[in-house]
């Protein structure tokens, strides 16, 4: 993304991350302190 301005560029690149995630599956994976693992479904 470029702008002139920093603020519109970080609204626009916002705005791009929160239309993908509304429609592209998104996975997470954490890792805890035990070495165990839990995925989490797509938001």
């Amino acid at each position: 993304v470029w702008s002139e301005h920093r603020d519109e560029a970080f609204k626009a690149s916002r705005y791009i991350i929160d239309e993908i995630k509304e429609s592209v599956p998104i996975w997470k994976k954490d890792i805890l302190s035990d070495g165990a693992s839990k995925w989490h479904e797509s938001n």
